[in-house]
């Protein structure tokens, strides 16, 4: 990273299974952390409020001081307003374990009913990918005091290659 009058702060964010968030000042990690730290839920999902509002305080610096938010994701959560423990609060918690537990059981026994999903999936992603991209830069632009330009999207797989790649030793920027 090319050094100017003031560092440059790059935030990275996953809503998906593990929600975390990452902070890189100059290209080095200063702080990360996992969502399921301050919620106590395992394997939280959803937007990572707590885990940014950590990174950005150990680092002293304001949401709207981010250079870069970058998403881990090119396709949006359904539902990445909320997070896991705000869904579980909204559904009763045995409903919500019954489901879990059954739903693994009738696609094993019913394999068609993976392909009745997905293809479900690529027709709403088709119709509506586009505007739930829109809604979720807008919500993270709005919640962070950031501008939408800020916000862009990598693939998640390119985003483990970036990983493994920038975290070798041997690398020379």
């Amino acid at each position: 990273m090319k050094r100017g009058t003031r560092p440059i702060y790059i935030l990275g964010l996953n809503e998906a299974l593990c929600s975390s968030a990452v902070l890189l000042k100059d290209g080095l990690i200063v702080a990360a952390s996992s969502e399921e730290r301050f919620s106590r839920i395992k394997n939280q999902w959803g937007f990572p409020t707590q885990a940014i509002k950590f990174c950005c305080s150990f680092a002293g610096i304001k949401p709207s001081q981010l250079d870069l938010i970058v998403l881990s994701y090119i396709d949006p959560y359904p539902h990445f307003t909320y997070n896991q423990a705000q869904e579980n609060s909204i559904i009763a918690p045995g409903w919500l374990k019954y489901l879990r537990n059954t739903a693994p059981v009738i696609e094993y026994k019913l394999p068609i009913i993976n392909s009745i999903t997905d293809l479900g999936r690529n027709i709403y992603y088709q119709m509506y990918q586009r505007r739930n991209q829109d809604i979720q830069i807008s919500d993270i632009s709005k919640s962070l005091n950031v501008s939408p330009d800020k916000i862009l999207r990598i693939n998640h797989h390119l985003a483990h290659a970036y990983s493994a790649f920038f975290s070798n030793p041997d690398f020379k920027t």
